[in-house]
C-alpha cells in the first residue's frame, strides 16, 4: 500500500512538469522519424534491404522502437549521480524505511506512463494517415508475452541505469559515462538500425549484450517478427540479464554506500 501512495505521490510532480517530460518525449522521437525518412529514401522502387526490409518493415520497426525506447529507457542515473550522490542527497533515502533502489523505481514508473501515452497517441495518428505502412502482430499470445517483455525490458534498462548512476561514488566526472552508456545503447540495443543490417561480427556482439533485449527484440516481436518458441527464449535470456545486473548493482551498492559513509558524508 505504501508503494502505491507513493506511486501517486510520484505522478503528480510528473504532471506538474509535465511540459518537460514532453519535450524528453520529443527527443526520442526525433531520430526513429528521421531515420523512417531516410529508409523511405533508401528503398525507394520498392528496393528491400536485405532481403526482408522493405520500407513498410523499417517504418514499423522505427515506429515501434518509439514506443518500446519510452516505455524502457529512462534517465535515472543523472538524477542518481548529480541531485542524490554529488549533492550529497542521498543521506535521506538511506534513513527511510525503503529500498533506494524501489524508492527510484516507482519514481520512474508515473514518467514512462506519460511518455508511452504521447507515443500510442503519436502512433494512432500515424495509422489514422499511413495505416498501410504499419507491420504488427496478429497473434493475441505474442502480443500478451512482448507486453510482458517490455516490463522485463524496463527492469533491466533501469537497473542498468541504476548501476551507472552509482557508479558516481567512485567517479568525480560521470558524464563521460552516461555518455559512452548513451551511445551504447544507440548502436547495441538496435535504434540506429535493425542489427541483422549490421556486419555479422558487430551482430554478434549486440546479441551478447543485454540492450538489444531492451529494444531490439522487443521491437521485432510487435512486428510478429519473432515466433512463440523464440520469444519465450528471449524472455528467458531478459531474466538472466536482469539477475546479473541485479547482483551488480547490489554489490556496487553496498560497497558505495562503505565508501560514503567513509568519507563522512
Amino acid at each position: 500500500m505504501r508503494y502505491f501512495q507513493l506511486i501517486s505521490i510520484y505522478f503528480q510532480r510528473a504532471v506538474e512538469i509535465r511540459s518537460r517530460v514532453f519535450v524528453y518525449f520529443l527527443f526520442n522521437l526525433v531520430p526513429p522519424m528521421t531515420m523512417i525518412i531516410f529508409w523511405n529514401g533508401a528503398t525507394m522502387g520498392g528496393k528491400a534491404i536485405d532481403g526482408i526490409w522493405d520500407f513498410p518493415r523499417l517504418a514499423s520497426y522505427y515506429l515501434f522502437t518509439v514506443i518500446v525506447i519510452v516505455f524502457t529507457l529512462s534517465h535515472i542515473e543523472q538524477d542518481v549521480a548529480v541531485h542524490d550522490i554529488k549533492e550529497g542527497n542521498i543521506s535521506p533515502y538511506i534513513l527511510k524505511p525503503f529500498s533506494y533502489y524501489w524508492l527510484k523505481f516507482f519514481y520512474e514508473i508515473p514518467y514512462r506512463f506519460i511518455q508511452v501515452t504521447w507515443g500510442l497517441l503519436t502512433l494512432s495518428v500515424i495509422l489514422i494517415f499511413y495505416s498501410d505502412i504499419v507491420q504488427f502482430t496478429n497473434s493475441w499470445q505474442i502480443l500478451f508475452l512482448t507486453i510482458l517483455s517490455l516490463f522485463l525490458a524496463f527492469l533491466l534498462s533501469f537497473t542498468i541505469k541504476m548501476i551507472a548512476g552509482i557508479l558516481a561514488f567512485w567517479f568525480v566526472e560521470i558524464r563521460g559515462v552516461f555518455e559512452i552508456l548513451e551511445v551504447t545503447i544507440l548502436i547495441f540495443g538496435g535504434i540506429l538500425m535493425p542489427l541483422t543490417l549490421y556486419p555479422e561480427m558487430l551482430e554478434r556482439v549486440a546479441y551478447a549484450l543485454p540492450f538489444a533485449y531492451v529494444i531490439y527484440f522487443p521491437v521485432i516481436a510487435l512486428q510478429g517478427q519473432l515466433p512463440l518458441i523464440e520469444l519465450t527464449r528471449m524472455m528467458g535470456v531478459q531474466l538472466l540479464w536482469i539477475g546479473i545486473v541485479g547482483f551488480i548493482y547490489i554489490q556496487l551498492w553496498r560497497a558505495g554506500l562503505r565508501k560514503y559513509s567513509a568519507i563522512g558524508q
